[in-house]
């Protein structure tokens, strides 16, 4: 096999490799932060952000490529999820006014709603890129 052969396998490869990474990733690694997204709230940024921003990035290229399947029932649920969330987090502002008007409240909340879609990223990013019977296998002796 040469190396034009071995890279486009890897490039084919490539996002269920990261997928396989994050599922292993996430639950072993100490939740360590790197950086303040705002200043002085204890929501901090963290490398698996940087990872699944990674991997969100490679899935985008791969959708665009028309390499991977990502539609099915289970987007329109989390679809459904995610708008409910923020019309959840837009009632608690205007509405119920539990969450006030301010710049840093608001984005506290905006931090917590967009980490929960973080996670569920997660599950497209290794539902798209499980191709095979093999690939499952794989999944789930990491996960193990």
């Amino acid at each position: 096999m040469n190396w034009k052969d071995l890279l486009r396998r890897f490039d084919h490869h490539f996002l269920l490799i990261l997928s396989l990474f994050l599922l292993a990733f996430i639950p072993l690694y100490p939740k360590i932060p790197l950086g303040e997204v705002i200043p002085g709230y204890q929501v901090k940024l963290r490398l698996e952000d940087i990872f699944i921003a990674f991997t969100g990035l490679i899935w985008l290229r791969e959708v665009w490529l028309g390499r991977v399947r990502w539609k099915s029932l289970m987007l329109i649920a989390v679809i459904g999820y995610a708008l409910v969330g923020l019309a959840s987090l837009t009632f608690a502002i205007f509405i119920l006014q539990t969450i006030p008007v301010e710049l840093l409240h608001i984005s506290k909340s905006g931090l917590h709603y967009f980490r929960y879609l973080e996670y569920f990223s997660v599950f497209f990013f290794l539902f798209s890129s499980l191709k095979t019977k093999k690939h499952l296998q794989i999944a789930l002796s990491i996960l193990c």
